[in-house]
């Protein structure tokens, strides 16, 4: 896990206690859990925007969706990709993991 966030946190808790192995599988099962919750409560734990726009964007693409052009160039309304909004949400997840961290340290 490459990316800020609580599941980078709890795998490197997991790991260092009980190993790589272990960890990979305490991750799967906390994102099971995490997967069932959004199901049965329709609600998201945890999410970053401008990652699951751009995500989603690249998937329209991919079936055959146009391309958008800006007819007002760069002055035109803010998409949540771009590279502020990007950075803003990779600090917030880096904050969630050390609030993480925190918590269980205790």
């Amino acid at each position: 896990m490459r990316s800020p966030g609580p599941l980078r946190a709890f795998r490197q808790r997991v790991r260092s206690r009980r190993g790589s192995k272990i960890a990979t599988v305490a991750v799967a099962r906390k994102l099971l859990w995490l997967a069932w919750q959004l199901l049965t409560k329709e609600q998201d734990l945890y999410e970053r925007p401008a990652l699951t726009f751009r995500k989603l964007r690249k998937l329209e693409l991919a079936a055959g969706a146009p391309k958008r052009s800006n007819p007002r160039g760069h002055n035109g309304p803010a998409r949540p990709d771009n590279p502020k909004q990007w950075a803003i949400e990779q600090a917030r997840a880096k904050e969630i993991e050390d609030d993480y961290r925190t918590a269980v340290a205790d």
